[in-house]
């Protein structure tokens, strides 16, 4: 940590800047006002957590559910926004139509609804746990019907967008597609975890511990990987200039500026997991272990349909 030569009297991340008091959280900037009291007051505003009413029980349940490094983003984004949603309740007072206001507010994006509504699932079965509300109502309501993903990123689109990329992120897509894994997990990748047999890959979703072993397009993936990190050394293959790990949103962030450089739409970073596991069920290889897939269920969601069946008509002619 750094320590302050100024303002010393300041709680931590709060500066004075050009006459108003600035908090300063993960790189971004909160104007607190040029007012020191009432700028104090905003910056207790802005790092307690409430303990009463609704937003404390989302809270309490947030410290205290187990969520994976990847999903805890998502999960910190959902509490936030449930809180503020809530924030003139009490767990008691939440009923099945309040979660059904809330899923209609987020209608149109269905994939986010139905995301809050299973956090809100979660906080209130931990809320009749510690007897805070009589039932989960959130059980009530059903969760928007979300259509299955049947996007192919075509070869011809993948190295059209990798054409584009930044280098860190080309050397990220060959990883992703050539290891098909998840994007968390490739981020995360140690150099500890590059051992004689190949590459060891702790997937953060399902806890799931596997290796993929070498090939000589993978040791080519690794090498590009360690050609784009600078002299400082971090614990990670893939490394910022500060030495530390990627963030998913960064690495999204490079993918949609060269998908949209090129024109292609509707292509997700996601897409290539899914081409992973197609491409290598063609090729004959165990594309359920590759993605390291318990079920046969699950694994066939990434499947992708590769080419178009043709029909032959039936003839008046012929009986």
């Amino acid at each position: 940590m750094r320590h302050r030569k100024h303002n010393k009297e300041l709680p931590p991340c709060v500066y004075l800047k050009h006459g108003s008091y600035f908090y300063v959280k993960d790189g971004k900037w909160r104007n607190l006002g040029k007012d020191r009291k009432a700028a104090l007051n905003e910056y207790v505003k802005a790092t307690c957590q409430p303990t009463n009413g609704m937003p404390g029980l989302i809270f309490r349940w947030f410290e205290d559910a187990e969520i994976s490094a990847g999903t805890m983003p998502v999960y910190k984004s959902a509490v936030k926004a449930l809180a503020k949603s809530f924030a003139e309740f009490d767990p008691h007072q939440v009923t099945a139509r309040d979660v059904l206001a809330l899923m209609h507010h987020y209608r149109k994006t269905p994939s986010r609804a139905n995301l809050f509504r299973a956090v809100l699932s979660n906080v209130l079965d931990y809320g009749f746990m510690e007897n805070s509300v009589e039932r989960n109502v959130a059980k009530d309501v059903k969760p928007f019907k979300m259509k299955a993903r049947d996007r192919y990123l075509s070869d011809s689109e993948f190295n059209t967008i990798r054409s584009k990329a930044k280098p860190v992120l080309q050397s990220m897509m060959d990883m992703l597609y050539l290891t098909g894994q998840r994007i968390s997990d490739v981020i995360s990748i140690k150099h500890s975890d590059l051992i004689d047999e190949g590459i060891v890959f702790r997937q953060q979703k399902t806890g799931h511990r596997m290796i993929v072993a070498w090939s000589d397009e993978l040791r080519v993936a690794v090498a590009s990987a360690k050609r784009t990190a600078t002299n400082v050394k971090g614990m990670t293959l893939y490394s910022n200039r500060m030495g530390k790990m990627w963030s998913y949103s960064s690495i999204n962030k490079m993918w949609l500026e060269a998908m949209r450089t090129v024109g292609i739409e509707n292509a997700r970073i996601h897409d290539i997991r899914a081409k992973s596991a197609t491409d290598a069920k063609q090729q004959g290889l165990d594309s359920k272990k590759l993605l390291g897939h318990a079920s046969e269920s699950s694994h066939n969601r990434y499947l992708r349909s590769k080419e178009t069946s043709v029909a032959t008509p039936v003839s008046f002619h012929k009986k």
